[in-house]
């Protein structure tokens, strides 16, 4: 295996001289040795290594993608992962805001082609490679939302001047600034209700994905980061807000998402109620 690992691995960089390659495995602490195999090996061909045991973190978390983004100095939707775990592999990447090559057998129906392709063995890897590099790089929306929450367990939500339904606070990352989905749910909350707060990956509450709301039929990855209210007594509503209010949890589930259902994400509006 780590022979025909090294052959992709020298066509790779062949193909795409300019690209950062990497191994992320998960590997406990009792697999170490062979996490050094893997390093003397493939060292060579090898920009970083990052396995689980000292990562402290371990796929299907998408935090582990963003930490090699970052690392790595790019934005998530330029990064793209190689694994033969339809969850672990494919669907983690795709949650973070990346491509994914499955190999194996498996075709699950995880996103268009721009994003998703399933290839039989390592070898096809690169020709999968090379035809994503000579095709534009189709962008992908990432959204952050806020669940904000008070004393009573309500959940704030907002609603724009043109706007018939209530949504989470929020917006999408600036793939320009290659903003991670934790730092865009910072600088839009900032935006939309003036409050200061921090966010980081360990708020996550929810990660998900539609077909549903993309007009180009296309993946929409949405984290949704649970945060206290912060001290400040009142919201302050800058003009993209029109009214904010406050809903019970229960009711904010069912609207917001159905994160079980096979479609994903779905919207709907309900009644909230306003904040004075």
């Amino acid at each position: 295996m780590l022979l025909q690992a090294r052959k992709v691995l020298t066509a790779v960089r062949a193909t795409l001289p300019d690209a950062a390659v990497v191994v992320l495995s998960n590997l406990s602490a009792c697999d170490a040795a062979h996490a050094e195999t893997v390093r003397a090996e493939l060292g060579d061909l090898l920009d970083a290594s990052y396995f689980s045991y000292r990562e402290k973190l371990a796929k299907p978390d998408w935090r582990l993608f963003s930490r090699v983004a970052a690392e790595q100095g790019c934005g998530l939707d330029r990064l793209v992962h190689i694994g033969d775990s339809v969850e672990a592999d494919a669907r983690a990447a795709l949650l973070a805001g990346g491509r994914a090559v499955l190999l194996g057998e498996d075709d699950p129906d995880l996103g268009p082609p721009q994003r998703f392709r399933r290839v039989g063995g390592l070898p096809e890897v690169v020709g999968q490679l090379a035809v994503w590099r000579e095709s534009d790089r189709a962008t992908l929306p990432v959204r952050a939302e806020a669940l904000i929450t008070n004393e009573a367990g309500e959940i704030l939500v907002v609603r724009g001047p043109d706007d018939e339904d209530w949504v989470l606070p929020g917006g999408r990352c600036e793939r320009r600034a290659d903003e991670d989905p934790a730092q865009a749910c910072a600088r839009e909350i900032g935006e939309e209700l003036g409050l200061d707060v921090r966010v980081t990956s360990d708020d996550t509450e929810l990660v998900a994905w539609s077909y549903q709301e993309s007009k180009a039929d296309e993946n929409k990855i949405v984290h949704v980061f649970r945060l206290p209210m912060p001290d400040q007594t009142t919201v302050k509503s800058p003009a993209e807000i029109a009214l904010c209010a406050w809903m019970p949890e229960v009711r904010a589930q069912h609207t917001f998402w159905r994160a079980a259902q096979p479609s994903g994400w779905t919207r709907s509006g309900r009644r909230a109620t306003p904040i004075p």
